[in-house]
């Protein structure tokens, strides 16, 4: 107001942000649950779960979901909740195959997968003492935890 010598003419100048949940994270989301919901030998249970959360996010619109997408997620310290949900959807991401249906996914266990399961303890370690306050080392892989 003081730039404009708004004061003199009795007139004030209010600017604010125009806040949407339709955002990059939250897509990432409703999309993993689509896929989620369309995935073959899912329990019935947690299938009407998934539908139900997925009709909550009916103002979010999809995206095309790459490895990329998930760099390009800016989370800062009010939407700090986001980072394990999009490690969980990352995860998922790795995991869900396209069936021979169309539209339809399959989910391939990574239990068996020593890489995967390696880096999933070391991120689990490195964020545990993280947040107890201590020390954390660069990780070996390269990857970010």
């Amino acid at each position: 107001m003081l730039k404009r010598n708004l004061l003199t003419k009795v007139q004030a100048y209010c600017s604010y942000d125009e806040l949407s949940h339709d955002v990059l994270h939250n897509r990432i989301l409703k999309t993993t649950l689509a896929r989620l919901i369309r995935t073959e030998g899912l329990d019935s249970r947690l299938h009407d779960n998934l539908v139900e959360h997925h009709q909550r996010l009916h103002d979010v619109s999809e995206v095309e979901v790459t490895k990329g997408t998930f760099r390009k997620v800016q989370l800062h310290r009010n939407s700090g909740f986001y980072f394990l949900l999009l490690a969980v959807c990352e995860l998922l991401f790795d995991n869900l195959l396209p069936s021979e249906r169309p539209g339809r996914w399959v989910f391939r266990s990574f239990l068996q997968d020593d890489r995967q399961m390696a880096y999933l303890f070391e991120s689990f370690i490195r964020n545990f003492y993280r947040r107890e306050g201590c020390v954390v080392l660069p990780s070996k892989t390269g990857q970010p935890t």
